[in-house]
């Protein structure tokens, strides 16, 4: 059997003034007999990571200064798909196509805290038939006191987070569920609890539902033309990428927000002044980068063969050929609507070679740029750091070449919140290599 390995990459997100080159080390290591489809962290010192073949790790890593451990604590049986979900106050929230399931990733004990399977809560039995034929669980989600799950055959469930039962089952539309985004209430309890995205035939359908112990309100849902490219949550907003037009639902009302030619890779979205107001929404052409804030007025800048358009925290970054543009911050936030086009200031840097990712840092951005090299695909580390307004790309020095080259190209993914992270997973570059996990740290 071949071996594979993984790696992991921690930046702490509060970083001190700029004052020297950023360095990369480390810290602790951790091994795997089963190829990687995610990794996702669960806190600051936990680690879950899903199997190709469906089973689900929790790792810890204690201690620090160069010396941390890292070791498995818990495993839980899953089928090949299974998916994270979301995490929330020690609960890790995973679903395969048979069941929703809870993991606890502290306290006693680790592991798997309930698994509820979704046609069991309407059907005496949930065989192992083909499951083409049978109710699979679509779609879940965790809100702050509950997890809801959704089943092809239209059923929907809310299920308590102390032992996964639940405590209402209807049957609601059968279109396929593609989002299901969370919201805080900001005002009235009538506010609802989720905004659920479906997809039919060229319409994409738009609810929301409201949740309590004795019962869920959903809505009608509300059809518009469009066939969904990207889904994403803007702020207490969904935004959704069409082809032809960019949609937005506020949780009270849904509406087109734009027509025209909308490229997913090249179409973008940040909040708006308050987290209930529409979205700025940035989009790229064959020549330059405009802007259409929530009040109409649109900005834009001359900027020529942007690949791709990224967000990271409160900036809009368009990747082109030999640069990276940094549209931050976004000008005249509160200001009036104006038929006028006005100019939308960003800033350049010279752009690594490769394929490009980015993790938030505040006021920073860490950079990973995947490069092939022969039959191995190396990653590199770059910081970007804001010396009064210009951005400066700054390459992080200190790791072993070996430890960033793997024999494929790698998945990437960044940690919010305790850290940076980056998932590098792929082949060994070596004959005799194993899955792994290094963690490394980079500071200033």
């Amino acid at each position: 059997m071949r071996a594979y390995y993984a790696l992991i990459v921690v930046a702490s997100v509060a970083l001190p003034a700029f004052a020297e080159e950023p360095r990369a080390r480390i810290v602790a290591r951790l091994e795997h007999d089963r190829e990687l489809a995610w990794t996702r962290w669960v806190g600051d010192d936990r680690l879950l990571c899903g199997a190709l073949d469906g089973h689900v790790s929790l790792f810890a890593i204690e201690g620090g200064d160069g010396n941390a451990s890292a070791g498995p604590v818990a495993r839980i049986e899953a089928l090949p798909g299974v998916e994270f979900v979301a995490f929330r106050n020690d609960l890790a929230l995973c679903f395969d196509r048979s069941a929703v399931i809870g993991i606890r990733v502290k306290g006693c004990p680790v592991g798997e805290a309930w698994r509820q399977l979704g046609g069991d809560i309407w059907l005496p039995r949930f065989g192992d038939q083909d499951p083409e034929f049978l109710q699979r669980v679509q779609a879940a989600t965790l809100l702050s006191d509950r997890a809801v799950m959704f089943v092809n055959d239209g059923h929907a469930a809310a299920l308590r987070l102390t032992d996964g039962k639940p405590f209402w089952a209807e049957r609601l539309s059968e279109r396929q569920v593609i989002g299901l985004f969370p919201r805080e209430r900001l005002g009235t309890p009538d506010e609802p609890d989720l905004i659920i995205v479906r997809q039919a035939p060229g319409m994409v359908q738009l609810e929301t539902m409201t949740i309590s112990e004795a019962a869920m309100r959903p809505t009608p849902g509300i059809l518009l033309e469009g066939t969904p490219t990207r889904v994403e949550a803007v702020g207490s907003n969904v935004f959704v990428v069409c082809p032809d037009r960019g949609i937005v639902h506020t949780g009270s009302a849904a509406r087109v927000l734009a027509e025209g030619a909308f490229s997913a890779a090249k179409t973008a979205a940040l909040p708006g002044p308050t987290p209930s107001d529409p979205p700025y929404l940035v989009f790229a052409d064959a020549t330059s980068v405009s802007m259409r804030s929530p009040a109409g007025t649109v900005y834009r800048a001359n900027l020529a063969d942007v690949r791709r358009l990224a967000r990271v925290g409160e900036r809009v970054i368009a990747i082109t050929p030999d640069s990276l543009g940094f549209f931050s911050p976004m000008p005249d936030r509160d200001a009036a609507e104006t038929s006028e086009v006005r100019d939308l200031p960003f800033r350049r840097v010279a752009r690594p070679k490769g394929e490009i990712h980015f993790g938030d840092a505040g006021d920073r951005v860490l950079v990973t740029a995947v490069r092939q090299q022969g039959e191995r695909w190396r990653t590199l580390l770059d910081l970007v750091v804001w010396n009064d307004g210009a951005p400066q790309l700054v390459e992080c020095e200190g790791l072993d070449e070996r430890s960033l080259l793997t024999g494929a190209p790698p998945m990437i993914e960044f940690q919010d919140g305790a850290g940076l992270t980056v998932a590098i997973s792929g082949p060994a570059d070596t004959e005799d290599g194993v899955w792994f996990t290094s963690i490394v740290e980079v500071t200033p």
